[in-house]
């Protein structure tokens, strides 16, 4: 099972959910893959927050848990090459993610401009990231956004103004996750 996260703060309830609640406590964490969607350039690291919450209590072996290091200069080159690998052996058909969770905060700030390349991920402007291609591939996608914060991202997404405009599942799912308080522009 290849599970695709943001270290988005706004996602620590779904994490702790997903430990504690009965209906998913029984997630095949040991045969699990944890990729991290992006890493903001910079000292704080959203992978912190995966690790510490999440992948240390599901008890998932390290090897099968991938960060993006952004401290590197290729960091963008090595989690591509790391997810090739990875997927690869998967057979045919299913040589992709299988669950994506995004937030608007997530999305890097250049996201859904002209990307024009075959690439699954890349430096943006902001952040090392997954690309359009990689998770519009992808077997489900959920987009996570709750609060006023998120308010002038899903005004942005209803305008197509916004880069979660641009997530089109080809042969997947997309499912929105939005309260009432991130829906009030629109």
């Amino acid at each position: 099972f290849h599970l695709c996260l943001t270290g988005d703060a706004s996602v620590e309830p779904v994490l702790l959910r997903l430990l504690t609640d009965p209906a998913h406590r029984d997630l095949p964490w040991r045969r699990t893959q944890l990729w991290l969607f992006s890493e903001r350039l910079g000292d704080e690291s959203e992978f912190g927050l995966i690790r510490e919450t999440l992948a240390i209590h599901a008890d998932l072996p390290s090897e099968q848990t991938h960060a993006i290091d952004t401290i590197l200069d290729d960091a963008a080159d090595r989690h591509e090459r790391e997810l090739q690998e990875t997927l690869a052996w998967r057979e045919k058909g299913h040589d992709r993610l299988d669950y994506v969770l995004l937030t608007p905060a997530s999305i890097p700030a250049d996201w859904a401009q002209n990307e024009e390349t075959d690439a699954l991920v890349r430096a943006y402007a902001d952040r090392v990231a997954c690309t359009r291609r990689l998770i519009n591939a992808s077997r489900f996608i959920s987009v996570f956004a709750v609060g006023e914060s998120a308010q002038d991202d899903i005004a942005g997404a209803v305008a197509r103004t916004h880069g979660l405009a641009s997530i089109e599942p080809v042969g997947g799912a997309l499912r929105w996750y939005l309260d009432v308080d991130a829906c009030a522009k629109t």
